[in-house]
């Protein structure tokens, strides 16, 4: 899913701590992100790597920013 109102790129659920990496990021006034992790996504001949929050505060599985969107347009 992409989200145009926001600037990070978010997944949801639990990855390994070995991929972790701390932040002080926040999705909102009430969600302050604790851990980043570097990845990439594959989708119709589309590749796109880069940081994601980790948070269990979303509906989806992943949602792209912004930036996501203006990285994947020619």
């Amino acid at each position: 899913m992409f989200d145009i109102s926001t600037n990070l790129n978010c997944i949801k659920g639990i990855v390994s701590k070995w991929f972790l990496q701390s932040t002080t990021e926040k999705l909102s006034d009430y969600t302050i992100i604790k851990y980043k992790t570097q990845a990439s996504v594959f989708n119709n001949r589309l590749f796109l790597k880069n940081f994601f929050v980790i948070t269990n505060d979303i509906n989806h599985t992943i949602i792209l920013s912004t930036l996501s969107i203006d990285m994947s347009t020619p």
